[in-house]
């Protein structure tokens, strides 16, 4: 599913005439803010519930450089989940080349934000969340 779109902007350019590793890290975490969306989570509804998702593993694969006013997407497939995490695979395409320029495997656990511990994914959630598993 498509879950952040956005631009490439010129201060995000590092010594090196492409995009800085730290911003692949922002575009990525946007889509990981809309899959949270998506699934039933959104930002007001963490608040609202005092719950969240906190990453804990994450690998990229950095595969195609990204220059001032590319156009990029990043889409997002459920790999799996346990009781409490979810694992999901973000990739970044360059809209305008079609090349993916990075890849990101991230596993989030489901945490009461009070005390800072993992629960069980709420059963709502976990339903949208194998349903985008098992239709991959």
């Amino acid at each position: 599913m498509e879950t952040f779109r956005g631009i490439v902007r010129p201060n995000e350019i590092d010594q090196m005439g492409h995009m800085n590793v730290a911003y692949y890290v922002d575009k990525f975490d946007h889509g990981s803010w809309g899959f949270f969306g998506e699934i039933g989570m959104d930002a007001a509804w963490m608040v609202e519930h005092h719950r969240g998702m906190m990453a804990v593993d994450q690998h990229i694969k950095y595969r195609a450089e990204l220059v001032a006013g590319d156009r990029v997407i990043v889409t997002t497939d459920v790999l799996g989940l346990t009781e409490k995490t979810i694992r999901i695979l973000h990739t970044m395409t360059n809209i305008g080349t079609g090349n993916v320029a990075a890849t990101a495997e991230m596993v989030a656990v489901f945490v009461d934000l009070d005390n800072r511990s993992g629960l069980p994914l709420p059963p709502d959630v976990r339903a949208v969340v194998e349903r985008l598993r098992d239709t991959k």
